[in-house]
């Protein structure tokens, strides 16, 4: 039962995380005036919905299930003005993905193999994100 649980909490962390990379992406495409990087966080915001979609259908919830976990973060978001502010949100959510999706490997033994399979591919996407934001 403990695993079952672990396994529900994490998957659902991860679900919350990417919808809020979505969110902050799509903020980040608003406020950018550089086509390359619109073109960038366009493309970054529509993974974290499909890493979503994905996510929700490995756990069988509803996508609503993130989006009234997450209004007050949402706020924050949208009140980003400036493409530095939105970058330094993205750089510090990815950090925070990146932490939920280790702690989700760390307790992947427990996982049926199609959800491992999903969490370890979209780690490594957000890892590789990661660091190109680092370089911006």
């Amino acid at each position: 039962m403990q695993s079952n649980i672990t396994f529900t909490g994490n998957v659902q962390h991860l679900i919350t995380v990417n919808y809020q990379r979505m969110v902050a992406f799509e903020q980040a495409a608003f406020s950018s005036d550089d086509k390359g990087l619109r073109s960038f966080y366009e493309a970054r915001a529509a993974e974290s919905e499909n890493y979503l979609k994905e996510l929700c259908e490995a756990l069988n919830v509803s996508e609503d299930f993130s989006r009234h976990s997450c209004d007050n973060v949402v706020k924050n978001i949208t009140a980003k003005k400036t493409a530095v502010s939105v970058l330094g949100l993205l750089i510090s959510l990815e950090k925070t993905a990146m932490t939920w999706y280790k702690k989700a490997i760390s307790d992947v033994k427990s996982f049926p193999e199609d959800i491992k399979e999903i969490i370890n591919r979209q780690y490594s996407a957000v890892g590789a994100t990661q660091y190109d934001l680092q370089r911006l």
